[in-house]
This record gives C-alpha cells, sequence and structure tokens, in this order.
C-alpha cells in the first residue's frame, strides 16, 4: 500500500511538473507569435508607404 502511495505521489508531481512546462512553452509560443505579427505588420506597413511615394512620385511626373 504504501508502494503505491509513493508511486501516486510520483505521478502527482510529474503530471504537475508537465503541466507547467506546456504553459511555460505554450506563453513562448505565444510571445513568439506575437512577435512575428508585429514584424509583418511593421513590414507590411513599411512597404505600402514605399509603394505609395512610388506612385504619388510617379503621378508627378
Amino acid at each position: 500500500m504504501a508502494t503505491e502511495e509513493k508511486m501516486y505521489d510520483l505521478l502527482e508531481k510529474l503530471y504537475i511538473e508537465m503541466q507547467s512546462g506546456f504553459t511555460a512553452v505554450r506563453s513562448e509560443m505565444k510571445d513568439g507569435l506575437d512577435s512575428v505579427r508585429t514584424e509583418m505588420k511593421d513590414g507590411l506597413s513599411s512597404v505600402r508607404n514605399e509603394m505609395q511615394e512610388g506612385l504619388t512620385s510617379v503621378r508627378g511626373e
């Protein structure tokens, strides 16, 4: 009986560690995706502005 309780305790500890590990990984992935999304938005805005300036320049000529 004592052995079963020890095994249960070890399994419970393992479960808790895995759960917190998954939470940390999920958080890092979300932060990474947010960072990529921000960089893409900035890049698209920059390209859009350059295209707009180019079109304005061509129209002016």
